[in-house]
């Protein structure tokens, strides 16, 4: 069988390099070829990803021209979506002709605006015979019932969702034909040792991740996100004896982790107590898992780079700004409150301290949950290889 994984960013999210290092691991063994799309091929020779699978190179959204550009920004203004569907035939023939089953890794596709750029490739890959999948999804309850959203959505012919509030509300909604409850396969992601710079006192450090999508979210005009990071770190570094390492996670011009982690850096720089992690963007998803391992606490706005400090046992507070967030931090401690810090909902310029001071409290008791729970709950990532191989009477090798 020959599948195709699209919908997934390419590999300067490192958050999609995951995903695509950890799928095409878990279905490694089983009678398949499998072929994925990227919108960029450099970015899967730079990070190493290019040795897993086939790529091929394929933009998102499709291609448009400028009077479409601007019909469709006229459009979005009116009706909120576009009127003008991106160009596929030519690049269906060429990437998706030879596959019988297509993969979804775009798991929060669905969470940022308009979506039916997804439903109009959907309707033409079950037009032209092929099974979907999606695999590692956060959709909120709202997006879902949305009709022309429900109506794509059951196009799948297996759901795995990553988290259960996502899972409860395909279920409510009535999308439960082959829909499963299955972790995030990143959680599985394997680390790469790096050499960490000199401040990096192993095991004392707080690592942190800002993203401008989380400050965009914010609709403040004052930016109380970097407000608010700017007084945790410099409670860090006034209250405690940790250092502090600036992480980021994506690296894709106009949505750079660095952008924000620049001005962090700036104003911390003189300290001697804060250090920039791959301001190169050298590391790939498995060193940045890393040298996440090695921090003692995680403070962290983009879902994978959490993620990693999970899967790592590390004690973690979320900036989150979806049901992913929210979904997850639930599937591992029993409830969201005290995990994760809606930046929706932030106000005040100390919101992220006191959340912080809350884990820093917590710590030997998150550890110890860590310990008991970690392991079982990655497991069940694994689930997924077997559910697809039943779906599509696919033989391991």
């Amino acid at each position: 069988m020959k599948i195709l994984l699209y919908c997934n960013g390419g590999s300067k999210n490192h958050g999609c390099e995951a995903i695509t290092r950890t799928v095409v691991g878990i279905l490694s063994d089983a009678d398949i070829k499998i072929v994925s799309t990227t919108p960029e091929i450099e970015a899967e020779h730079k990070f190493g990803t290019s040795s897993l699978c086939e790529f091929k190179e394929f933009k998102l959204g499709g291609k448009f021209f400028l009077p479409e550009i601007i019909i469709n920004k006229i459009s979005r203004t009116i009706i909120g979506k576009n009127i003008i569907k991106p160009h596929y035939k030519k690049q269906f023939n060429e990437v998706y002709r030879d596959a019988q089953v297509c993969i979804s890794l775009g798991g929060d596709n669905y969470c940022y605006g308009d979506a039916s750029w997804i439903a109009y490739r959907n309707k033409e890959l079950v037009e032209n015979n092929k099974k979907l999948v999606l695999w590692g999804c956060s959709i909120e309850e709202n997006v879902i019932n949305r009709a022309e959203i429900k109506k794509d959505l059951q196009r799948y012919d297996l759901i795995l969702a990553r988290e259960s509030l996502t899972y409860d509300a395909l279920i409510k909604a009535g999308i439960h034909k082959n829909t499963k409850l299955v972790p995030d396969p990143a959680f599985t992601l394997a680390k790469t040792e790096v050499n960490l710079p000199e401040l990096f006192i192993e095991n004392n450090v707080v690592g942190i991740n800002v993203s401008p999508l989380v400050q965009s979210l914010q609709n403040s005009e004052n930016d109380i996100v970097l407000k608010n990071y700017i007084n945790l770190i410099d409670f860090i570094i006034k209250e405690t004896d940790m250092n502090v390492a600036l992480i980021p996670h994506v690296v894709i011009e106009k949505n750079d982790d660095r952008t924000p982690l620049a001005v962090l850096y700036h104003h911390f720089k003189d300290t001697n107590r804060v250090m920039y992690i791959n301001e190169d963007a050298s590391l790939n998803a498995q060193e940045l898992k890393y040298v996440i391992s090695k921090c003692r606490f995680f403070v962290g706005a983009r879902t994978h780079a959490t993620i990693a400090a999970y899967s790592q046992q590390v004690p973690t507070l979320v900036l989150g700004y979806s049901i992913k967030a929210l979904g997850i931090a639930k599937d591992i401690f029993g409830s969201h409150e005290d995990y994760v810090v809606p930046v929706q909902n932030l106000k005040l310029k100390n919101e992220l301290i006191e959340a912080f001071k809350n884990i820093m409290n917590k710590e030997d008791e998150i550890l110890k949950h860590y310990e008991s729970f970690m392991p079982e709950y990655i497991e069940k990532v694994n689930s997924g290889k077997q559910i697809f191989l039943n779906c599509f009477r696919v033989e391991s090798k």
